[in-house]
């Protein structure tokens, strides 16, 4: 994809629509990547949760398609230590948000990062009501 490294990612495609989105890790930031089956690359926005340092694993749309439901990983708050989230990133661009699922001890997230974003990842139930 010229230049992108989307880092073994699934692509999500938007229900009932022509766009597809995926993760691509640039120079440490993940964004995410907007294509349409027509037109394209149409951006890819980095997701602004408050200045906290992030990486993306999968990518679902919510089902009425304005938000975006991400796995995530961070650094926790003490040495050794990493956190997984679940991200919500409004389509719109409207702020995004975190919600901590789990807190892992005695682990670095230089080792885990990879490892703990691709294997906890996110699933939304057939109504859209759920998220595992």
């Amino acid at each position: 994809m010229g230049g992108f490294d989307l880092g073994g990612t699934f692509g999500s495609w938007e229900p009932q629509g022509p766009r597809i989105v995926v993760v691509e890790s640039n120079d440490g930031v993940d964004k995410v990547v907007f294509l349409d089956e027509k037109k394209g690359l149409l951006g890819t926005p980095s997701p602004d949760f408050g200045g906290k340092a992030f990486r993306l694993g999968n990518v679902v749309w919510s089902r009425d398609g304005k938000t975006l439901y991400a796995s995530s990983c961070t650094k926790g708050e003490q040495e050794n230590s990493s956190d997984s989230w679940l991200a919500e990133i409004p389509v719109a661009g409207a702020p995004s948000r975190l919600t901590r699922i789990a807190h892992i001890n005695a682990l670095s997230i230089d080792h885990l990062e990879d490892d703990l974003i691709f294997s906890m990842r996110v699933s939304l139930s057939p109504d859209g009501n759920l998220i595992a």
